[in-house]
Order: C-alpha cells, then sequence, then structure tokens
C-alpha cells in the first residue's frame, strides 16, 4: 500500500504536468488554423503563440510562493483548474482581443514546474534527482505529444472540440491529486519587489495589445519596451553572474520554445503540409528534450559548466544556420532532419546552463538564482517568437538566423565576462 502511495505521489503531478504542457502549447499545432479562421497576419499569429509564454513569467514565481503558503499539492490543483479555463475561453474566442485575453490566462498552465519540483522534492527523501527527472522529463514530454494530439482532435472534433477536450483532461488530472498525500508547507514566502514588477509590466502589456489595434511598428516598440523594462529589473534585483546566465538561457530554452511554436506554421508555409504531418514533425523537435537535456547535464560533468555551455551554444549557431539553408532551397528532408538537430542542440544547451548555473552559484542562493534565470528564459518563448514573426514578414527562410545571432551574441559574452 506504501508502494502504490509513493507511485501516485510522483505520477500525480507529472500527470498534472504532462497534460497542463500539452494544454500550454496547443495554440502552435494550429497555427495555420487560426491564420485562415480568424484572418490574422503573421505578427498578430506570433503574438498569439507567444503570449501564454509572456504570462508564465510571473506566475511561474507565484506559484513557487504558494507552494510555500498554501501547499504544493493545493497550488497544483488551483493551477490546473485556471489553466482549464484558458482552454475553455479559447474555445469560445470569436474575436482576436478574446483570443490575446485566452492566451493569457493561458500562461498560468505553464507555472507548474515549480509547484511540482516543490511536491515531489517535499514526498521523495531518497533518489531525489532521479525522480525529479521523472518529472521534469516526460512533463516537458507534453509538448511534443500536443504536436500529434491537436490536430487529431482538430480533425475530429473541430475548433471548439480541441480546446473542450483538453480542457477537460486538465480537470482530469486534479483526480489522482485528491488521493495522493498532503505535503507540509513551510508556511513561508513573501512577495519579492521582482515578483510585483513583472507581474505588473507583463499585465500591461497583455491589456495594451488586447483593447488596443497596435500598428506593426507600435507592437515593435512596445515589445521592445517590455524586454528592456524586464532587463532592467532583473539587473537590478541581480547579480552580474545572474544576469548574465539569464540571457544564455534566454536563448537556449527560449529559443527552444519559440521554434516549437513555429514549426508547425513554417512547414505550412514553406511545404504546404497540413495539420498532422505538420504536428509529427513537431513531435521530432519536442521529443529531443527527453533524451538531449539530460545528455547536456552529462556533458557539463565531463567538460565543466563553461566550456559545456560555449559548446552548445555554437552547435546552436551552427544548426540554426542549416535549418535556414534548408528552408531557403526548400528540401523537405532536409528542413526535418536539421530542425530535429536545432531541438536536439538547443536542449544540449539547456542541460548545460544548469551545470553551469550549479557551478557559479552556492546552494544557499541557488533557488533565487534559478528562479530569476529560468523566468527570463520563459520570456525568452515570448519575444523570440514574436521576433521570428518579424523576420517571417521578409522570408521565412531567414527565421532561424536569429537563434544564430543570439547565440553569438551569448559566446562573445561569456568571453568577455569570465563568469566562469
Amino acid at each position: 500500500m506504501e508502494r502504490t502511495l509513493r507511485l501516485l505521489n510522483l505520477l500525480a503531478p507529472t500527470y498534472v504536468f504532462f497534460i497542463t504542457f500539452v494544454g500550454w502549447t496547443a495554440y502552435a499545432p494550429l497555427g495555420s488554423v487560426f491564420l485562415k479562421t480568424y484572418h490574422l497576419d503573421l505578427i498578430q499569429l506570433g503574438l498569439l503563440l507567444a503570449l501564454p509564454k509572456l504570462m508564465a513569467l510571473p506566475t511561474r514565481y507565484f506559484a513557487g510562493l504558494l507552494s510555500d503558503i498554501i501547499g504544493a499539492k493545493k497550488t497544483l490543483m488551483l493551477l490546473s483548474f485556471l489553466s482549464s479555463a484558458g482552454l475553455v475561453l479559447t474555445s469560445f474566442s470569436s474575436t482576436i482581443t478574446q483570443l490575446y485575453i485566452s492566451a493569457g490566462l493561458l500562461g498560468v498552465a505553464g507555472s507548474i514546474f515549480p509547484a511540482g519540483i516543490a511536491y515531489v522534492n517535499r514526498k521523495f527523501g531518497f533518489m531525489k534527482g532521479t525522480f525529479l527527472g521523472i518529472y521534469g522529463g516526460l512533463g516537458n514530454f507534453g509538448s511534443a505529444v500536443s504536436g500529434v494530439i491537436v490536430p487529431l482532435l482538430y480533425l475530429y472534433l473541430g475548433f471548439k472540440g480541441v480546446f473542450l477536450v483538453l480542457s477537460a483532461l486538465i480537470l482530469s488530472s486534479i483526480v489522482p491529486l485528491l488521493f495522493s498525500d498532503n505535503d507540509e508547507a513551510p508556511k513561508r514566502g513573501n512577495l519579492s519587489p521582482l515578483m510585483i514588477e513583472f507581474l505588473a509590466v507583463t499585465l500591461i502589456f497583455l491589456l495594451l495589445v488586447s483593447f488596443f489595434k497596435l500598428s506593426t511598428i507600435a507592437l515593435l516598440l512596445s515589445e521592445s519596451l517590455l524586454t528592456i523594462s524586464l532587463l532592467i529589473l532583473i539587473k537590478i534585483h541581480s547579480d552580474r553572474k545572474t544576469f548574465i546566465m539569464s540571457y544564455v538561457y534566454f536563448v537556449s530554452f527560449g529559443g527552444y520554445l519559440a521554434v516549437g511554436l513555429w514549426v508547425p506554421t513554417i512547414f505550412y508555409l514553406v511545404y504546404h503540409l497540413k495539420l498532422l504531418s505538420s504536428g509529427l514533425v513537431l513531435f521530432g523537435y519536442g521529443v529531443t528534450t527527453v533524451f538531449f537535456r539530460p545528455l547536456g547535464g552529462t556533458l557539463g560533468d565531463y567538460l565543466g559548466g563553461r566550456r559545456a555551455i560555449h559548446l552548445t551554444l555554437s552547435l546552436i549557431l551552427v544548426s540554426s544556420l542549416l535549418f535556414s539553408l534548408s528552408l531557403y532551397y526548400k528540401d523537405l528532408t532536409l528542413s526535418i532532419l536539421f530542425v530535429i538537430l536545432l531541438g536536439a542542440t538547443l536542449s544540449l544547451a539547456n542541460g548545460a546552463v544548469f551545470k553551469g548555473v550549479s557551478e557559479l552559484f552556492e546552494n544557499s542562493v541557488i533557488g533565487k538564482a534559478s528562479g530569476i534565470i529560468g523566468g527570463f528564459a520563459g520570456f525568452g518563448g515570448f519575444i523570440i517568437t514574436s521576433g521570428l514573426s518579424y523576420i517571417d514578414l521578409l522570408n521565412v527562410a531567414l527565421s532561424p538566423l536569429l537563434l544564430l545571432v543570439l547565440a553569438l551574441i551569448g559566446i562573445l559574452i561569456l568571453n568577455k565576462e569570465k563568469i566562469f
């Protein structure tokens, strides 16, 4: 009985993380549907795909705080309910304003991760790293699965059916939680100034783009101002090491999220692939994180954090160039191969970054540093996605080169600053 309960204590939060991740990334496989049904341009589509990633930035901090105050189990249940609500609102949205607001609420689904980490940490005193790896690996796999499940649901149930079914599945994740152990919350946690400021800035941006019809130039300026504001806040509230590692993870994890969001749309625009076919490409891209992220950490163990990060950023630079060339010459086979290679190199970098974090920060401050670094990387999923949409207006084949430039900047920063 005790063994069954232990298994449930692992599987319950893992299922919540997995199914909310499917919902959090559900917009991406339907990019071509949004373009046609709502008559969006590429800029509007890019913003819609990116908004759930933006709102995950402040809500992740609140998820961690709530886990310390009311307990991780109750936090997981609350966040599941709110994530489900975001999907229901999407199913009934008929205007771009309603879609943007729904996308903002769906950002809550991206905040599940720290609450589950807190729960697994509290329930397992042995083999903790293994259990956390299972939780994180299977949970992240949800983004790959959405590439197959979402198109199938759309083909059989239509647009509303997709989001209503996903909403019901997320609500179903509360059931195993009801039978799992309660966790003891430490009853501590304070609203940090950074958390409040992040929430205020992101909410202002969400309301601005939702209720005001901005021109392309105005939207570009507002996104640039948002990025500068968040960079200033991180610079104020963190040291040099945290700031630099935030940028590196912004490139690797933010890039991983952004490319995943655009994969179905890119293959639709360039090769006119149908939903399920482009979804299978997304699955191949997304599954790389299960294998290559742990490998990136292992690479860091052998080479050291600094050398591993340099190597993986260089691999991102090469693989993004290869993907761009394959799109330019319209070679479908090579494009599929190189986008999967790009996913693998980004996942390698994600694992290497947190090996570097473990070398740079003491245990007493690593939690705070990881929160800032991880939160800003989630924002990378927003701003890089938006950046890709602007480049796609010129030429879709050029869009992967954005990652080349960002990776090159990361290499130059690390060479100059010598933080290791």
